[in-house]
């Protein structure tokens, strides 16, 4: 699944906005978009809302709380998402197009019909693994809580933490990083992956039984997930989650990737970010977005001010 164009209004935090999301030569959506604007202007709030809008109509935990996302003089919010499904999610929806329109609507007084069951069952579908594709979250207050409890490792018990910037589920990766310590298929495609999104860690199979195994090597020598800067560990949360949910034809929605990462390998970073998975969509907030590279101009989204 990827999205098409996005629509704001009466958004709480975001001015009323509409965007379009697809490559305007080929007409097919962007694998790699930025929002971006001003301070204050929603660029979180944006993310935020986008995931939302889904859980209010298919959602993965409970259904969000209308009441904090109207502007306040406004009778209610909408958030209208365009969806672009893969034939796999065509057939699973029993949809006959590969575009679907959904319309969320935040209101107290207002209930609106439900949607088609088709991209309800779409959107609401959550698996591990790269087969099917999901949403996921990756909030700015993003770290590697290593004294924390994590949930489970399974989809059942990660699902409901999808939406959410609950830290039990980057509490996982740590769990994730023990087992791929063993070495194995999945160890490389991690490897391979964490190269992308870092410039000066890297992973290695290491035979121990710690709770933290030394598994990362660089310029000082093998080191444990604790021993990280700020940058690797944020490369590491990314890898690890992209590992154990599997984000292949997937919408991943990333405050600040580029948060801790040294200025001169973010042009890179770019690359790294649509390599988490097979097809996947990032949409990113970011101050700079010129700093990734060669963006093209309607892969930007500029928000103007908050209200």
């Amino acid at each position: 699944m990827k999205l098409r164009r996005i629509v704001f209004k009466g958004v709480r935090g975001v001015s009323d906005c509409a965007f379009d999301l697809t490559d305007p030569t080929t007409g097919e959506p962007h694998s790699l978009v930025f929002v971006t604007g001003p301070s204050a202007s929603g660029k979180t709030r944006f993310l935020e809302g986008i995931f939302a809008a889904k859980e209010l109509i298919a959602p993965y935990a409970a259904r969000p709380t209308t009441a904090g996302w109207i502007r306040p003089g406004e009778p209610a919010a909408k958030i209208s998402l365009t969806w672009h499904l893969t034939p796999e999610e065509q057939g699973y929806g029993a949809l006959g197009q590969a575009t679907v329109d959904t319309e969320s609507i935040f209101s107290s007084a207002y209930f609106p019909p439900p949607e088609d069951d088709g991209i309800v069952s779409v959107l609401g579908r959550y698996e591990h693994g790269h087969t099917t594709g999901k949403m996921e979250y990756f909030p700015v207050s993003r770290n590697i809580n290593l004294t924390g409890i994590s949930a489970g490792l399974s989809a059942f018990e990660q699902k409901p933490m999808r939406p959410t910037a609950d830290p039990r589920k980057f509490a996982s990766v740590v769990r994730v990083v023990n087992e791929l310590s063993a070495g194995g298929p999945t160890a490389d495609y991690f490897a391979a992956l964490l190269e992308r999104l870092s410039p000066t860690v890297r992973f290695q199979a290491a035979t121990s039984t710690d709770a933290f195994p030394r598994c990362f090597t660089g310029e000082y020598g093998p080191r444990s997930v604790r021993e990280l800067s700020s940058s690797e560990g944020d490369a590491v949360l990314i890898a690890g989650v992209s590992v154990l949910i599997g984000l292949s034809r997937s919408v991943v929605l990333i405050d600040l990737p580029d948060l801790y990462t040294d200025p001169s390998f973010v042009p890179y970073l770019a690359a790294g970010l649509v390599s988490l998975g097979e097809d996947v969509q990032v949409i990113a907030a970011t101050r700079a977005p010129q700093a990734f590279g060669a963006v093209k101009p309607n892969q930007v989204l500029t928000l103007g001010g908050a209200r």
